[in-house]
């Protein structure tokens, strides 16, 4: 082979190379998920939108969410039982009279068209009938049904744990449902700060309260334990003093004879 003839094979090999290069490695670009290994984390798979773009939050690659991180926050993220779980917690917002004879614990999602039906609809009638009376008090528990990623659901549960008052959160959640679907999932942050301030946060204080690392770990811990010691599976779910509802969640007449049951 003459030198002339060699030079030119190597300089052609080194150009396929680069071809191959940039074919297939040059142009790659890779979405983070959060990751959620090891022994005491749990992970789900996650849901895409509409636009097909994984949504991110802030700091998505610092949040490692652990069952045992926080002793303080043990009832809700490891708990013994149902009935510790179940229990009410100084983390809860208690919607209602706190004496009240009923307790509701509501699993539900932000992003759930059937919990938007059922907090407009027969929600809406359990308020003015048994928790406007003093008869019924309701925790709400988000369900997070997308935990790969710091999302939406996730950054509105850890916001809301800043809330001095039922009341506050009231309004937080009815903005929320109002515009279901409407909130720019790619940059959650930002979509929910301003109904963090229409609720009564300043947008310093909302920021922080999303990025807490101790909020965030007990809004998607307490989704994971819902799912692991009650098999909780789909959004809303209904416990009443410690028994899940098995009727239609939507079927006013129903449940409030489920309700009624419950306080005799």
């Amino acid at each position: 082979m003459t030198r002339s003839l060699l030079i030119a094979v190597v300089i052609l090999a080194i150009a396929v190379v680069a071809g191959v290069f940039i074919l297939f490695g040059g142009n790659q670009t890779r979405t983070q998920v959060v990751g959620l290994g090891g022994p005491d984390t749990a992970s789900a798979p996650a849901e895409e939108t509409n636009n097909g773009t994984t949504p991110r939050g802030d700091e998505a690659s610092n949040f490692a969410p652990s069952a045992t991180k926080y002793p303080e926050l043990a009832a809700v993220t490891d708990p013994s039982s149902a009935e510790e779980y179940l229990a009410v917690h100084p983390t809860d917002i208690v919607i209602g009279n706190p004496g009240a004879p009923v307790t509701i614990v509501e699993f539900f999602s932000f992003n759930c068209g059937f919990c938007k039906q059922f907090h407009d609809e027969a929600y809406q009638q359990v308020l003015a009938n048994f928790i406007n009376r003093g008869l019924v008090k309701v925790i709400k528990r988000e369900y997070l049904l997308q935990r790969d990623f710091i999302g939406l659901e996730l950054l509105a549960g850890a916001g809301a744990q800043c809330f001095l008052d039922s009341e506050q959160y009231k309004v937080f959640a009815d903005l929320m449902f109002d515009r279901q679907g409407r909130l720019d999932r790619n940059n959650p942050a930002d979509a929910l700060v301003p109904l963090f301030t229409q609720a009564g946060l300043d947008e310093v204080q909302a920021r922080a309260c999303m990025a807490e690392d101790q909020n965030r770990t007990l809004v998607f811990m307490r989704a994971v334990q819902a799912q692991a010691i009650l098999g909780v599976s789909a959004t809303p779910t209904l416990y009443i003093n410690g028994q899940r509802y098995t009727g239609t969640v939507n079927d006013y007449a129903q449940l409030s004879e489920a309700l009624r049951t419950a306080a005799n």
